[in-house]
């Protein structure tokens, strides 16, 4: 047993537990003297004056960092157990967890891999903004050859866009196909989800009275990586400086391919290639492309199955996403500026993307519902603005987004801050919000 084995002496007298504990004591020991060796002088420098941690400038970020998210090691699928007659909702809830574990990971790429990036595109180095002049500016053609190195970057960010575009249709299919209440037309590769008397038991049987808060929660913070990474693009101005001249430059290569060492369908292929990083990244409409794309026609259907999902014309399913709105917002709302407050306010941006897509959804014959929208409108009175990027430099604010993609209200109350005042005076609000 357990017991014994802690309590068992080795060939040499001791025990395992007391091995193991004396193991961890010189991996402790060692790793102190590790520590003291970086804050003393750098491995390897000697103590020199210049590899000391002391005296790295105050604007560098400390050289060490936490993560608190503890990694999984353990699949989805052996953590669902429904029991041998429950297979149905064994499917159902593998499908929705692969699906927000996704977003997870799309979430967790575009902030490691894109936000920086795309924020400190044409910066010059700390130190070097005094010896190139101009308060920063760089010299001609600088920008358009950094541009150039950055495109396999660009690349990789248009087909990360479209596989959100991709996951958030699939997402919202799903949920249509099993909020279906027998109204048929189940989601792509999902024949119990909807469409068939199974799929129609289920819902009726257990769906129709549960509510799948993370699902609504994860297709939220996919929408919001969106948001931040359009709005990382539109800060920065010199990104799109130097995407305006590269543009012009490629008119000099089309017309004499050679002397650049090309040839006229290289030269054509790469304009292809920039007309689609064009289209699906530089303009900044990421989220408002995932918004309009066409949720109801299914792709790589089976041909048993039909072509087209119900979704605007599914009440069961616009029923579903709001609640998990309405929901959210009730708790963002008593949350934000108490001790209970944790990351309501980055919820805040994710759930508002979601209520535009909710509009979006609803038949255009529905009047929406304004109880809703002013209560959302009205959450800017405690959260001003919401930085969207780790460092802080991108500022989002909730009645300009609300503005720009469905307008104000019709009566938002006297205590909402007008929407030219958005950008104005609100330092202080926001640092004494919390």
């Amino acid at each position: 047993t357990m017991a014994s084995w802690f309590l068992e002496e080795t060939d040499d007298g001791g025990k395992p537990a007391e091995d193991a504990l004396q193991t961890a004591f010189l991996s402790v020991r060692d790793h102190e003297a590790v520590l003291r060796g970086l804050a003393a002088g750098g491995p390897g420098k000697g103590g020199d004056e210049n590899s000391r941690l002391e005296s790295l400038p105050s604007e560098f970020a400390p050289p060490v960092s936490v993560r608190l998210a503890p990694p999984e090691r353990v699949i989805a699928l052996d953590l669902i157990h429904t029991g041998r007659d429950q297979g149905q909702i064994k499917k159902v809830l593998a499908v929705f967890a692969y699906l927000c574990d996704e977003i997870t990971e799309l979430s967790d790429m575009a902030e490691g891999d894109f936000f920086s990036e795309l924020v400190m595109f044409g910066h010059p180095p700390v130190g070097e903004e005094e010896e190139e002049g101009g308060g920063g500016s760089l010299p001609g053609g600088v920008l358009e050859e950094q541009l150039g190195r950055m495109l396999p970057l660009l690349q990789e960010l248009s087909n990360f866009v479209e596989r959100c575009h991709a996951v958030a249709k699939n997402l919202v299919q799903q949920l249509a196909g099993l909020y279906s209440g027998g109204l048929g037309g189940g989601p792509t590769g999902n024949p119990s989800f909807g469409g068939t008397s199974s799929g129609v038991n289920l819902y009726r049987s257990t769906f129709q009275f549960v509510h799948l808060p993370p699902v609504v929660a994860a297709l939220a913070k996919l929408l919001a990586t969106l948001v931040a990474l359009d709005a990382c693009l539109e800060r920065n101005e010199k990104l799109a400086q130097a995407w305006a001249g590269y543009k012009r430059m490629m008119q000099f290569v089309r017309e004499t391919p050679e002397a650049y060492g090309s040839s006229s369908a290289q030269v054509s292929a790469f304009e292809k290639l920039l007309v689609r990083l064009d289209q699906t990244v530089m303009r900044g409409r990421a989220f408002q492309a995932c918004v309009e794309q066409d949720y109801e026609t299914a792709t790589d259907h089976h041909p048993d199955e039909p072509a087209r999902v119900e979704v605007g014309g599914n009440p069961f399913v616009l029923a579903e996403v709001r609640h998990g709105i309405k929901a959210k917002l009730e708790k963002i709302g008593a949350a934000v500026g108490t001790n209970a407050e944790t990351d309501e306010r980055h919820d805040l941006v994710g759930f508002t993307a979601l209520y535009v897509l909710f509009r979006r959804l609803c038949p255009a014959r529905e009047k929406p519902e304004h109880k809703l929208y002013a209560q959302l409108w009205a959450l800017q009175t405690k959260v001003p603005v919401v930085p969207l990027d780790p460092g802080g430099s991108v500022p989002w604010f909730l009645p300009d987004f609300l503005e720009a993609h469905l307008g104000r209200p019709d009566s938002p109350g006297p205590a909402v801050l007008e929407a030219g005042q958005t950008r104005q005076g609100r330092g202080s609000s926001t640092s004494g919000s919390g």
